[in-house]
């Protein structure tokens, strides 16, 4: 590795738009139900009513609809109304009192074989909190981007995924993503990708569109996957927050019709006496949002992106938080996590990927009476609403749960789900264990030590050595078999394999063993980015686009085949 200090005098980028898709991904684009959906879904408790809008006709009725998870499926009580204006319908639907919280997939049918099916559109909460937090990600630039002179990331994927993992412990109320979605919006792909990736995370995401998402005719695939509806806002609990298209660059950020729709919106807020008034966009390039106008409108927070910097300052009398957050390539992943409590904002750090993780030992499937998550949390920051969820086999005697809170617990097939809590201490180890109140004589089998220790990033056609070393507490012999994307590896029957991916597996591949006694098993797997292999020296700290004057900055590279190099830059290197 070479690392060098210089100070930047100034880079010209060109843009070279990129489309590495390794596998089909579903997408759903919108169909009949236009809200809520994925990307803009509702929050409630039980109790509560929300609305849902669909396109269809006068004549259509019989309309039904139901919330689903793959543990249970709850059936709601709806009145439906035609719009004649919109030609839409209107359902109002309330939440029954016994409601399971959870993030659900929306499901709606009614006459003439109209069916849809959003997913992510509703989560179930059993009551607002005024200490919560909520997470700010923007700049994801799927799937790809290459910027000559700035970025050069030929899979932005793997960045994300590891985030949603994350996410999937921390378990915020939301997330708000505040554009710059997909790299270039006019490669439909590229929302597809896009759409199936947030299908995976676990808790409830907002969006707003960016220049990178919009630009062009990118409006036309947005208004396909993410619906047309652009500028919106919804509140959570007492809490009211406002997100916002990036209208053009670099003429105007936002449109006189925007700026009205946003003014009617906060004056409504106002008068519900909103505990606090939080705006979530791309970049304000043209500043329409200025001190006079926080104070006016009692804005307490802004979110934004653009930049790829972190950066907070202050507007206003009223101090409103302004904040920058970084974005998520090149594997650099950075969020920012902002803490509300009783009306205000608390703090707001930037944390970076790669420093949480959970462990589960032995497997975490269903088949084990007894399992183990061991939480790793290298932030500086706790998560007190952190959630493991637990699934163990349906036994009769119940189940003991030690170092967190269970919430619920729901029965799934010959399973139990057990939802539990846990108070995640910064800097800090935890173990949360499940275990049965009448267990079997035979104990599975558990890995105790692992490498590599985190998902990881190879290149083609190099080994890399995976291993694994794991005990059986009744002292039984135990059986390995390794496994590349759920097939089994002919041969690899040992602690260790030798991993040497081909050139047509470059992209994101699974490779996990199975460590079994014959009756319980363990399971550990890594996902793998698998990089093209190349001799040619490699960046490992991005060039960013925006430099403070007369500052160091430092660069590192990796040299795969060593060489004498040397480093270029100015006006035209």
């Amino acid at each position: 590795m070479s690392t060098k200090i210089f100070k930047p005098i100034f880079s010209a980028a060109t843009i070279i738009l990129l489309t590495i898709v390794n596998a089909l991904w579903a997408a759903d684009p919108v169909t009949v139900v236009t809200y809520p959906l994925m990307n803009r879904p509702v929050i409630r408790t039980p109790g509560e009513e929300f609305t849902i809008r669909c396109n269809a006709g006068a004549s259509i009725s019989n309309w039904e609809a139901q919330l689903k998870t793959p543990y249970n499926t709850v059936s709601l009580p709806i009145t439906s109304e035609y719009i004649a204006e919109t030609q839409s319908w209107t359902l109002t639907a309330t939440i029954p009192a016994d409601t399971p919280f959870e993030l659900y997939d929306l499901y709606v049918t009614a006459s003439n074989g109209i069916q849809d099916e959003v997913h992510h559109a509703v989560r179930i909460i059993p009551e607002y909190k005024n200490e919560f937090y909520f997470i700010h990600l923007p700049d994801t630039h799927l799937p790809a981007v290459s910027w000559i002179g700035y970025y050069d990331d030929e899979n932005t994927v793997p960045e994300l995924r590891r985030l949603i993992k994350e996410f999937k412990i921390i378990n915020p109320e939301f997330v708000l993503q505040t554009g710059d979605l997909v790299d270039n919006g006019q490669d439909e792909a590229q929302y597809q990708l896009a759409q199936e990736l947030l299908a995976d995370l676990a808790v409830p995401i907002y969006l707003t569109g960016g220049n990178h998402d919009l630009w062009y005719d990118g409006h036309q695939n947005w208004y396909k996957y993410f619906g047309r509806t652009m500028d919106y806002s919804f509140n959570y609990g007492a809490y009211h927050f406002a997100g916002l298209e990036m209208y053009d660059i670099p003429s105007v950020t936002f449109t006189p019709e925007q700026m009205q729709w946003l003014q009617a919106d906060l004056n409504q807020s106002i008068a519900r006496h909103d505990l606090l008034r939080c705006l979530f966009y791309h970049y304000d390039i043209s500043r329409q949002i200025d001190a006079d106008f926080v104070d006016q409108y009692q804005i307490d927070m802004i979110l934004y992106g653009h930049t790829h910097i972190n950066g907070v300052n202050f507007i206003g009398t009223r101090q409103a938080i302004n904040a920058n957050t970084s974005y998520t390539m090149n594997n650099n992943g950075e969020f920012r996590l902002i803490k509300v409590s009783n009306g205000e904002i608390v703090s707001y750090p930037v944390l970076k990927f790669k420093h949480l993780d959970v462990q589960y030992s032995p497997a975490n499937d269903g088949s084990n009476w007894m399992v183990q998550a061991k939480i790793v949390n290298l932030n500086p920051i706790g998560f007190e609403n952190g959630l493991i969820k637990f699934f163990v086999p349906d036994d009769p005697a119940g189940y003991e749960v030690q170092g967190g809170t269970v919430l619920q617990i729901l029965p799934f097939e010959s399973q139990k789900v057990y939802y539990v809590q846990v108070d995640i201490q910064p800097q800090s180890i935890q173990t949360v264990s499940i275990r049965s109140l009448n267990p079997p004589a035979n104990s599975p089998p558990m890995i105790e030590t692992f490498s590599p220790l985190t998902d990881t990033t190879i290149v083609s056609d190099q080994p890399t050595r995976f291993s694994v070393h794991a005990i059986d507490p009744d002292g039984q012999s135990l059986s390995y078999q390794w496994y590349l994307n759920n097939t089994p590896i002919p041969g690899a029957t040992a602690e260790s394999y030798d991993f040497t991916p081909s050139l047509e597996q470059v992209g994101i591949v699974t490779l996990k063993v199975e460590v079994t006694d014959q009756t319980y098993h363990d399971i550990k797997a890594w996902e793998v980015e698998v990089e093209r292999f190349s001799a040619e020296p490699r960046l490992l700290t991005s060039v960013v686009n925006f430099f403070k004057y007369d500052k160091p900055v430092t660069l590192q590279w990796y040299e795969p085949v060593p060489i004498d190099a040397r480093f270029e830059y100015g006006t035209s290197p």
